[in-house]
């Protein structure tokens, strides 16, 4: 009788040890999926698509220039226009702000402009009235990280959050310049044109103010303002293809272009949609 009772109390005493395991383990396991639980729930996934009504595309572009003494000449350019944008982000909310990671395609903008000039033609060795013509093109990637403050207001009985925030990233850009030039001589008219492109990057830096309207518990809509800088480095670049005489270009055709001061400047809108988990 001693044995089973001796048996029996350190059968007790494992009972009770199993029971402190089974217990620690349950409590540790609903700590970790409440707190997991509460990570997944500030987690969001957003898509948002814009329009910038300005952008901005200035820089000096290194052309050869029969005219010039040393055969160089270091033009400005303005190019401007408008553009659509489409954006994919993820992020993670907070009660007053949220911050996110994501990527903005800028769709190509156009521009190109118009002139007369006297040009040396190098073969007749005199002076051509020419029309000379470019065209530019310009497209970007740009993938940010930013954070927004995020205060609730109401605004004609319904709720809103604003957002103020900044981002920054990295930018890539390719500059596509399509150049030509026509003139006539001894009655015969003559075309001349070449084409080379940039491909370039950059530290942006951006501004975004704006609201967020909650549809439910998991969905809302946002929309706002935005603006955005970057300045690209410079870069050179081979002549992709030339066409035309021995004249004004043809004798430059495996040459190099430059381009410096690169800046880009977006000014825009957006409309936004995110899921919340």
């Amino acid at each position: 009788m001693k044995k089973f009772s001796k048996f029996s109390g350190k059968n007790a005493v494992c009972k009770s040890k199993f029971n402190k395991f089974a217990l620690s383990a349950l409590i540790a396991s609903s700590l970790v999926s409440v707190s997991s639980a509460s990570w997944y729930d500030n987690i969001y996934l957003g898509a948002e698509a814009g329009y910038n009504f300005s952008q901005k595309n200035k820089f000096n572009m290194n052309e050869f220039d029969n005219s010039a003494p040393n055969g160089v000449s270091s033009i400005s350019h303005d190019a401007s226009d408008s553009s659509p944008n489409f954006g994919l982000k993820v992020g993670y909310n907070l009660d007053f702000m949220r911050v996110y990671g994501g990527f903005i395609r800028n769709f190509k903008t156009k521009d190109s402009y118009k002139k007369q000039a006297y040009v040396y033609h190098n073969p007749l060795h005199r002076i051509v009235n020419a029309t000379i013509q470019k065209e530019f093109e310009f497209e970007s990637n740009d993938f940010v990280i930013g954070a927004d403050w995020t205060p609730k207001f109401s605004l004609a009985g319904l709720d809103f959050k604003g957002i103020l925030g900044a981002y920054t990233g990295y930018s890539k850009s390719n500059i596509k310049v399509d150049r030509s030039l026509q003139y006539t001589d001894s009655g015969n008219v003559y075309t001349e044109s070449e084409n080379f492109k940039f491909d370039t990057n950059a530290i942006l830096f951006g501004l975004k103010l704006g609201a967020i309207y909650e549809l439910n518990k998991n969905n809302e809509l946002e929309f706002g303002f935005k603006f955005d800088t970057a300045n690209y480095k410079d870069k050179d670049t081979a002549i992709s293809s030339a066409i035309g005489t021995d004249g004004i270009y043809g004798y430059n055709v495996d040459s190099a272009r430059s381009i410096k001061d690169v800046k880009r400047t977006n000014m825009g809108v957006f409309v936004g949609y995110n899921y919340k988990f």
